[in-house]
């Protein structure tokens, strides 16, 4: 799946190169290097990924409201956690998407910007918050892709 890196800041601290794994710095290991770069090419392609044969979508569509916004809603259960998937009413546009484990807890992440990359468009941020807390955590910026 071509090149992948980890950068904490600035700064480059592991990744990897098709299959194999490079740890420069930190207690990371290629396990943990290898499902982060499959979780983020599980979120890169989304809502697509929705269409896999093993997503379980639930029947209804709903409506739901985050930070006062309203948005078409689909919830997807999973064996660990449930998501859900939040579209926009005016256009069907993802904008955000959360889990919630058993315990309650996960996080959401907000969508902003977009980047194309041949005739896709993907999110430029994803800006992450605790759930249930909604505390800030983390942004996902993505600076470049490869040419397509």
């Amino acid at each position: 799946t071509g090149y992948f890196k980890l950068n904490r800041g600035d700064e480059l601290i592991s990744g990897m190169i098709l299959d194999s794994c490079f740890i420069i710095k930190g207690s990371i290991t290629c396990q943990r290097a290898a499902m982060m770069r499959d979780y983020y090419l599980y979120l890169w392609g989304l809502p697509m990924k929705l269409m896999d044969a093993n997503t379980l979508l639930q029947p209804t569509v709903k409506y739901q409201k985050i930070k006062g916004i309203a948005y078409f809603t689909i919830q997807v259960n999973y064996p660990k956690d449930t998501w859900m998937f939040y579209f926009s009413k005016e256009d069907y546009s993802l904008k955000a998407y959360q889990f919630i484990k058993h315990d309650q807890t996960g996080e959401l992440i907000e969508l902003e910007g977009l980047i194309n990359i041949g005739k896709m468009k993907i999110p430029k941020n994803r800006k992450w918050f605790t759930l249930p807390e909604q505390k800030h955590i983390a942004t996902d910026i993505l600076i470049k892709t490869a040419n397509y």
